[in-house]
């Protein structure tokens, strides 16, 4: 299955309704005062999954949400999962 085949099929599928469901309600970037400042969304969206970035997560933001978006398309079946930088 290619990935955007996956993608698509996510996107119908039940557990996306429910995710879009529970965090339909809430905006990170309203939260924080900042909903309508599209540079700073990008900037922040950029800053986080940088391993190399000055939060010092390494890259544990970024190992996180390719393992789960992986894992939610099927397509991560390996238990080592390394990001390299």
């Amino acid at each position: 299955m290619k990935v955007i085949d996956s993608i698509q099929s996510f996107k119908e599928s039940d557990e996306f309704r429910k995710f879009e469901i529970q965090i339909s309600g809430f905006n990170f970037f309203e939260a924080v005062g900042i909903e309508r400042m599209e540079i700073r969304h990008s900037a922040f969206l950029k800053f986080l999954p940088d391993p190399k970035g000055e939060h010092r997560f390494k890259d544990a933001f970024l190992s996180k949400f390719l393992l789960d978006f992986g894992f939610l398309m099927g397509m991560i079946e390996f238990e080592n999962f390394y990001v390299i930088y």
